[in-house]
C-alpha cells in the first residue's frame, strides 16, 4: 500500500501502527523459538533490542541535530511553530487573526497547522469564493462572470463568519500552469480589487512580496499572460505579490 502511494508523512503515519503490531508478534514468535539458529529465544531477542537501541539512539540523534532538516528539538515551542507553520498562516497572525476570526483560503491548500478557524478548499472542489461572490451567467466564460451585488456577498460572508480573506496568488498560479489541475478563472486579482473599491474588502498592509528576480520563468509568462497586476514594485525593486490579507468590512 505505502509503495503504491506518495510517500509522503500523511501516508506513512498510519502504516506505524500496523508495522509495530506485526513486529511485536515477530519478536514473540522469536522469543518462543528460532529454528535454525542455535541460539535460545531470549539470546536473540536480547541481541535484537540491542540493535534495536543502537539505531534509535543513532536516529534520534540525526533528527534533533538538524541533520534531516528543521529540527526545533531544543527552541521554545512558540518559537518552532512560527519557523514551521505556513507562511499564510504566519501572515495571518500578523494581520491580527485571532480564534474569534474565520479566514476564507484562497489557493492555499497545506493549512493544517492554522489555530484559528478557516475555510479552503483544493483544486478538486467547488470553489467558495465563486460560490460566495461570483453571479453566474449561462453562455460566458467564469472569467467574465460579474461579482453578485455587494450586500448579497456581504451577507453570505457574514452567514459564514467570514472576517478575513488570505488569497496565495502563487499557488493558484501553480495549478494554471499548463499540465497541471487548473484554477477556476474566476479567481483573479481583478475581482479583489472591484470589492475593495465596492467597501467589503480592505487590503491590510501583511502582504508577502518576494522580489521578481526569484520568481520563475514560468510564473513570468503565466502573470504577464493572466494577471500582470500581479506584477508591483516593492521596497524600490520590482516584485510579485504572493501572499495577500484582506479584511472583510462590516
Amino acid at each position: 500500500w505505502l509503495w503504491m502511494t506518495h510517500r509522503i508523512d500523511r501516508f506513512w503515519v498510519p502504516m506505524i501502527p500496523l508495522l509495530t503490531l506485526l513486529a511485536a508478534a515477530g519478536l514473540q514468535r522469536l522469543a518462543i523459538n528460532v529454528p535454525g539458529t542455535g541460539l535460545p529465544g531470549y539470546v536473540c531477542g536480547a541481541l535484537l533490542a540491542a540493535v534495536g537501541c543502537v539505531w534509535t539512539s543513532f536516529n534520534l540523534g540525526f533528527i534533533t541535530f538538524g541533520l534531516a532538516g528543521f529540527s526545533g528539538f531544543l527552541l521554545d515551542q512558540a518559537a518552532a511553530r512560527e519557523i514551521a507553520q505556513a507562511d499564510v498562516v504566519t501572515l495571518c497572525h500578523h494581520a491580527g487573526v485571532q480564534g474569534g476570526d474565520k479566514v476564507l483560503i484562497v489557493g492555499e491548500a497545506a493549512v493544517f497547522d492554522a489555530d484559528f478557524p478557516y475555510v479552503y478548499n483544493t483544486v478538486w472542489d467547488d470553489s467558495f469564493f465563486e460560490m460566495w461572490c461570483a453571479e453566474p451567467v449561462d453562455g460566458i466564460p467564469k472569467s467574465e462572470w460579474p461579482l453578485r451585488p455587494i450586500t448579497a456577498i456581504r451577507q453570505s460572508f457574514a452567514d459564514e463568519g467570514i472576517t478575513h480573506i488570505c488569497v496565495r496568488w502563487d499557488e493558484v498560479l501553480r495549478y494554471r500552469a499548463p499540465g497541471s489541475y487548473g484554477f477556476t478563472d474566476f479567481v483573479h486579482p481583478a475581482q479583489f480589487e472591484k470589492l475593495v473599491k465596492e467597501g467589503l474588502l480592505e487590503r491590510t498592509p501583511y502582504v508577502h512580496y518576494p522580489e521578481w528576480e526569484y520568481v520563475d520563468d514560468a510564473n513570468r509568462q503565466l502573470i504577464a499572460d493572466w494577471a500582470p497586476e500581479l506584477r508591483v514594485q516593492s521596497g524600490g525593486k520590482p516584485a510579485m505579490r504572493r501572499i495577500e490579507i484582506y479584511r472583510v468590512k462590516p
